[in-house]
């Protein structure tokens, strides 16, 4: 029998430009993503281990990401 992956794999698309939160600091910027799965939309926040993807201009409005892994949590006392 096959094993039963984590979670899935998702495919999204940026549907603004990320933001930066205003509470983050320049040195450990955090970003603010809108995504959409072409029904919902969510908001998320990017690992600032990837934010060389923001600052080298690879993500942007319209971007179309395969999200492998990702958590659930808390922003602004809403579940994101």
């Amino acid at each position: 029998m096959a094993a039963i992956p984590r979670r899935q794999h998702r495919v999204l698309q940026l549907a603004a430009a990320p933001r930066p939160l205003a509470a983050s600091p320049p040195a450990a910027r955090r970003y603010l993503l809108a995504l959409s799965d072409g029904t919902r939309l969510k908001l998320g926040v990017l690992a600032t281990s990837l934010n060389h993807l923001v600052t080298g201009g690879a993500l942007r409005r319209g971007t179309v990401l395969h999200v492998l892994d990702f958590s659930n949590g808390l922003i602004q006392n809403n579940r994101r």
